[in-house]
């Protein structure tokens, strides 16, 4: 799955025409989100439940959805291109792209896991807590209009504002959300988390070199599997001490941390006067800042 997300990233990347890049991206991350609320969905419907079938289709379609790859030549003599840089140095280089991959994993990883739980403890039948779930995943229509944004709004600014919403969405949830509301917040909470993510993935085209692309895409992946570990952990243990609120607690304090990181370096670079305040317009400028070999 480590290997498929890197090569679905990179090969939308760099096979996308510029102008229309953020918006097949957002397309390509929709349906995937599509693929994995389906996915259930169909098993359920086929009655196959955890038998050798279950894994058997999913292997098959996945092999299936492999298969376009083949006629993509072109693009393999750019990925062998690769220049061997450390990892490390574009973390270096982008942490404030890394620590949106991080967050957004921790958070999407926390709600996809414990929602139902939280919904459970909460007192709501288990067909009722199950549509938090759903809620939460059907968000990925946000997606589209994330990839239109990209084009019109300074893609830093759009995560920030995505952050921001998710605290303030959280903070709703956790002191007026109801039976009635609950829904939407869930469904408005995933839409956030796209402007996290979606926005992240267009400037690794932006800031890299199409030789480059390839292991910047493993190593934002990477970073995106810790914050998915750390996330199951955290909220996990959190809502072991503190029942339903822990996973609010274990969010809020990630997304506040991501906040605070993207406050501070801001403020650094401007008293180092690594860059100016019209820098940090709230419309898209093309930038070439890519990293050399």
């Amino acid at each position: 799955m480590f290997t498929s997300s890197v090569t679905r990233n990179t090969t939308m990347i760099d096979i996308t025409p510029p102008q229309i890049r953020s918006i097949i991206i957002s397309i390509g991350s929709t349906l995937v989100a599509i693929g994995n609320g389906i996915g259930p969905i169909l098993l359920k419907l086929l009655n196959t439940n955890d038998s050798i079938w279950s894994f058997m289709l999913a292997s098959s379609l996945f092999i299936v959805s492999a298969l376009p790859l083949l006629r993509l030549k072109k693009v393999d003599s750019i990925v062998r291109e690769q220049k061997k840089i450390a990892v490390w140095r574009y973390i270096k280089n982008s942490p404030k792209i890394f620590a949106s991959a991080f967050t957004c994993s921790f958070i999407m990883s926390s709600c996809s896991a414990f929602s139902i739980v939280y919904g459970i403890k909460l007192g709501m039948p288990q067909n009722e807590a199950s549509m938090l779930l759903t809620a939460l995943l059907f968000g990925t229509i946000f997606f589209i209009p994330v990839g239109i944004l990209c084009n019109i709004l300074n893609r830093r600014f759009i995560m920030i504002c995505s952050a921001s919403c998710a605290l303030a969405i959280i903070y709703l949830i956790y002191n007026y959300s109801d039976s009635e509301n609950i829904l939407v917040l869930f469904f408005c909470l995933f839409g956030s988390m796209s402007g996290l993510k979606l926005p992240a993935i267009v400037l690794i085209n932006e800031k890299y070199q199409s030789s480059q692309r390839l292991i910047v895409t493993s190593a934002f992946t990477r970073i995106a599997l810790i914050g998915t570990i750390c996330g199951l952990l955290n909220t996990g243990l959190l809502m072991k001490t503190f029942g339903t609120n822990g996973i609010w607690i274990s969010i809020s304090s990630v997304l506040i941390l991501f906040i605070i990181f993207w406050i501070s370096t801001y403020v650094i670079q401007l008293l180092k006067k690594q860059i100016s305040l019209s820098d940090l317009s709230i419309f898209y400028q093309k930038t070439n800042d890519t990293l050399q070999s």
